[in-house]
């Protein structure tokens, strides 16, 4: 049983798959006397559990996982370390600090790396989570008051918590998150419902109970967790209720996801930017977490004209402090937020976030795009062309600090800084909506038109049907899952049946399906205006005459099927590809298809 003493432990640190409790008093003395630093940790864990190995086949493994977990759960900011214990125990944990252990005799049960991920993942959990901190908290306020069943059953909470996010965190990292279930599987078929150490210690569930729990966590990952990719994808095309929508249903099962929190605030600035006629001429962009697309939120080209104020954005901040409530070291809504002063003339406030990101990782190329702009809009364009000019060096394959650092050069009336910076923008970007102004730039500087060279003289698509466009109709009569744009829902529920959820706004409908992953727009009157294909289905998008593409595909295939795009542009890691005289459009990323989509052509 446990007692008060042994809850005492639990202040400073917290397991994480299995349950048990320190009695050396060196703990316990530490404690007393200041917060033992991580080295100091290292050297207890290692007096109490035993040596720790480096360079084995186990810890190699436990080091990649451990470092995959943390790159895409988005937490690289945080100082978690991973190692190995040499002992035969089957025990894995963590302290609040970020220090995180695995026994050996862990991989006497493990089978698969998804299963270590699955464990890796739930520590990496209970760190972010803060849930030593909480239960400290939950001590220091209530003391001897607090019952033993009522830590059993705020453990029990916390662990259940930690399988949820474990789940999502190893899912986005790549692994299979049946790992879970496997493993825990695996335990009680070799006689285990708890940890063999202390399986009268029962303040975690059963690993039974912990096995379905994990069921439904991946289930609902695949019902709600998706809504972060559509809001990002959202976020994209500029459709900005979706994405808010979108991050909020996400939110509803993830309630601590702090990237989910930043999103929702950049697509609440962002439609209220868009409401309220905010026109810029600098291509600033807010920091859009985990996938790292930008979205270009302002559509016109005249700097400084807008009207704003906090009380446009209240929504937007909220979310932004949210994000920093779960991770005060997190830089992006920090760097939001100081876009937001910006906007609204509050400079020493956008100084004041720009400093503290700064701090937190001055070598971010986003800080520095959003210097630039603070600058520019005080008319300090030798300083905005500093800033830009440095964002550009961290990331010379982006070009947003390029286009910013030749209207800084520009405005500063340097004419040949200017001509020789559209110019090296125009070869990183070659066609599209920035192309495009940066050729009307180039055109007042030197007076000489620069044409796109890759648009085709007839601006259609090499080897399109010679056929007539039809209103209303993909040009190629493109079709997803035997789908066209202009069939009639009653087709569309024909062929995929009932939607998994549906959603009305503005007399548009869209229908969302999980197997396969698609969303089909319709309008008023029951047509299908729009799909996009989320996942590789059997016959992926046909082009008519041109073939088929399909998600996962090379993105060379592209090219080679569909020649080059009349409209591409890049966001972050993404490249879209949109063929707006066809009706199709392709998303890219790390050179595969990862979304396509046809729409009807007004």
């Amino acid at each position: 049983m446990l007692t008060l003493r042994t809850n005492r432990y639990l202040t400073y640190f917290f397991i994480v798959v299995f349950s048990f409790f320190l009695t050396n008093e060196s703990f316990s003395q530490k404690r007393k006397d200041k917060e033992p630093t991580k080295a100091e940790f290292d050297k207890m864990v290692e007096k109490e559990f035993g040596k720790f190995v480096y360079g084995t086949k186990e810890d190699k493994m436990v080091q990649e996982v451990g470092k995959n977990i943390i790159k895409w759960a988005g937490y690289t900011g945080l100082d978690v370390t991973f190692k190995t214990i040499q002992s035969d125990e089957i025990n894995a944990f963590a302290y609040p600090n970020g220090n995180c252990y695995v026994f050996t005799g862990l991989f006497q049960t493990i089978e698969t790396i998804d299963e270590l991920a699955f464990v890796v993942a739930h520590e990496l959990a209970h760190v972010v989570l803060q849930h030593g901190a909480k239960t400290e908290e939950l001590l220091r306020k209530q003391g001897k008051k607090v019952t033993e069943d009522q830590l059993k059953a705020w453990t029990r909470e916390q662990e259940y918590e930690a399988d949820k996010y474990g789940i999502l965190y190893s899912i986005r990292a790549g692994y299979n998150p049946l790992g879970s279930v496997n493993w825990f599987n695996t335990m009680v078929n070799r006689g285990f419902e708890y940890t063999p150490m202390f399986e009268k210690q029962v303040d975690h569930p059963n690993f039974t109970q912990r096995a379905v729990q994990s069921f439904i966590h991946i289930g609902n990952y695949y019902e709600y967790a998706r809504n972060f990719d559509y809001g990002v994808i959202y976020l994209q095309t500029g459709d900005y209720g979706m994405a808010i929508n979108s991050f909020q249903k996400f939110l509803e099962m993830y309630p601590l996801y702090k990237e989910a929190y930043n999103n929702l605030g950049v697509a609440m600035l962002a439609e209220k930017i868009n409401k309220k006629g905010v026109n810029l001429d600098l291509w600033v962009n807010t920091a859009v977490s985990k996938l790292e697309l930008f979205k270009d939120n302002f559509q016109s080209r005249t700097r400084g004209n807008y009207t704003v104020t906090n009380k446009d954005f209240v929504d937007a901040i909220d979310n932004f402090n949210k994000a920093l409530k779960y991770d005060p070291n997190y830089p992006q809504p920090l760097i939001n937020l100081a876009m937001i002063s910006v906007l609204t003339k509050d400079m020493t406030g956008a100084k004041k976030y720009l400093d503290q990101a700064m701090k937190l990782s001055s070598g971010l190329y986003d800080t520095y795009q959003i210097l630039g702009f603070y600058f520019a809009e005080q008319s300090k364009f030798k300083d905005a062309a500093d800033a830009f000019q440095k964002a550009y060096n961290l990331d010379k394959n982006n070009p947003k600090a390029l286009f910013n650092l030749a209207y800084s050069y520009q405005w500063n009336q340097q004419k040949d800084l200017a001509t020789s910076t559209w110019k090296t923008f125009l070869n990183l970007v070659p066609e599209g909506k920035y192309a495009n102004i940066a050729r009307e730039n180039l055109a007042k500087l030197t007076g000489t038109v620069t044409k796109n060279p890759n648009v085709p003289e007839t601006g259609k698509l090499p080897n399109a049907p010679k056929k007539k466009l039809i209103e209303g109709e993909s040009a190629l009569q493109a079709s997803i899952s035997g789908i066209k744009i202009g069939d009639v829902s009653d087709k569309v529920l024909a062929k995929l049946q009932a939607p998994a959820f549906a959603e009305t706004e503005d007399g548009t409908t869209l229908w969302h399906y999980y197997s396969p992953t698609i969303t089909v727009t319709l309008n008023a009157d029951g047509y299908v205006t729009g799909m996009i294909l989320w996942e590789r289905n059997e016959s992926g998008i046909s082009l008519g005459d041109l073939g088929s593409l399909n998600v996962g595909d090379a993105e060379d295939k592209v090219l080679e099927v569909c020649g080059p795009a009349e409209d591409k542009t890049e966001e972050g890691s993404y490249t879209m590809y949109n063929y707006p005289d066809a009706g199709f459009v392709v998303w890219t990323s790390n050179g595969e298809i990862v979304a396509v989509g046809i729409y009807a052509i007004n």
